[in-house]
């Protein structure tokens, strides 16, 4: 997933919206809470969530395995100890709070007494819930939780896919998010959201295609190979074609710093290559799987320089595996920074 860099009119929107975002960011922060590995909460499967070996690498190792880099830069990312029973009845209740827009009076209840909030957004971390309880306070003031999120759940880490905008009915500013949590002794114990500060729209336009709920062949077992096919062709072969094995010929792809979703593999196939063409692009990282039955979440890094400013953004891929084929993915990573899109 390498990308291409922004326009000079899209850098300098970023520092415009810095203002609204200091508000937007502990919001997603939050709010994307569950979205690391997953089934979906219209239809809960179960899966042990996966992903602690070394990233795959190409051009330069992976932020997560750089023992010099600054706290905020190394991913903390492990799965929980808690059940599936556990962690979905946890998640449930934390979705529930931050669509109602009332997290802030349950912090205590959600969080474990010792936790990390990692938003890699604006790298900011939070672990004392005086400060999440007042970060939560600040966000249900200004923001709103689109209810159209995905939710995925396996034993011990929940995963949300989805937005926050400034007005739920008429919204100037959507920002869309994947939010992983990680469940042990029936509460969070480390967060990590990661989404695009990019102002647009509707970002989901189209977007919202059926998708059948997992079989029971679409294991978690089955979800890891694919993604891990997936991850082998991005960070290291190159090998587009290759996912012509793993995609189903009727995908249905989401760069979310766009509009809209593209559709069939050839489409898809060329975005990927397309992205290669970027300058200044110099590596990606990707972390192992984490997966579950029907799904599958990347965590990526991508890494380069932008008029001799060094960037690293942090990103993830969202998979809905069917009979062993991606039949959706979403792509979430900062693109006033880097931009992917055609």
């Amino acid at each position: 997933m390498l990308a291409k860099t922004t326009r000079a009119t899209k850098r300098a929107a970023g520092g415009i919206r810095s203002a609204r975002l200091a508000l937007v960011l502990p919001l997603v922060l939050a709010a994307a809470a569950v979205a690391a590995c997953g089934c979906g909460e219209a239809a809960d499967t179960e899966g042990r969530g996966q992903g602690t070996s070394s990233p795959t690498a190409s051009m330069a190792p992976s932020p997560s395995a750089t023992e010099t880099s600054p706290p905020i830069d190394t991913s903390r990312w492990e799965c929980g100890t808690d059940g599936l029973k556990e962690t979905r009845a946890l998640a449930r209740e934390y979705l529930a709070a931050v669509l109602a827009r009332d997290v802030s009076p349950y912090v205590s209840d959600l969080y474990a007494e010792t936790f990390t909030l990692d938003a890699w957004l604006d790298r900011s971390r939070v672990d004392d819930l005086m400060t999440a309880k007042y970060t939560w306070g600040i966000s249900e003031s200004n923001l709103y939780w689109s209810p159209a999120a995905q939710t995925y759940v396996a034993p011990g880490v929940a995963v949300i896919a989805g937005a926050v905008m400034d007005d739920p009915d008429d919204p100037t500013m959507v920002l869309p998010y994947v939010d992983m949590l990680a469940v042990s002794d029936g509460k969070i114990a480390h967060e990590e959201i990661i989404g695009d500060p990019h102002e647009t729209g509707v970002v989901t336009k189209g977007w919202k295609a059926a998708t059948a709920a997992p079989g029971a062949d679409d294991t978690a077992k089955e979800a890891q190979a694919v993604a891990d096919e997936v991850r082998e062709v991005l960070a290291r072969t190159g090998d587009f074609a290759a996912l012509k094995k793993v995609y189903d010929p009727n995908i249905v792809f989401l760069d979310t710093s766009t509009d809209g979703p593209l559709r069939g593999v050839d489409a898809v196939l060329a975005w990927h290559a397309g992205t290669t063409q970027i300058a200044g692009i110099e590596s990606l990282a990707i972390e192992p799987p984490i997966a579950g039955p029907g799904w599958a979440v990347l965590r990526t890094r991508t890494g380069g320089t932008i008029d001799m400013d060094p960037f690293s953004v942090p990103g993830a891929i969202v998979m809905d595996v069917r009979d062993g084929k991606v039949v959706r993915m979403k792509v979430y990573y900062d693109s006033t920074i880097i931009d992917l899109s055609p």
